[in-house]
């Protein structure tokens, strides 16, 4: 899975239990030419919320 490998290339993968993981797997699946994905761009706008950054500030 893309996503997961993401989150492993961020260190974020081993901070996750199998309950964690999945459920970030459904919370940001989207249906895109009917196949499951991934909403990046939701992920890292939460993400970056959570982490306190403004948005569109690298």
């Amino acid at each position: 899975n893309q996503f997961l490998r993401v989150l492993n290339d961020l260190a974020l993968l081993t901070l996750l239990n199998g309950f964690e993981k999945d459920n970030l797997l459904e919370k940001f699946r989207v249906r895109l030419g009917g196949r499951d994905d991934i909403d990046y761009l939701t992920f890292c706008h939460e993400l970056n919320a959570l982490a306190g950054f403004e948005a569109g500030i690298p």
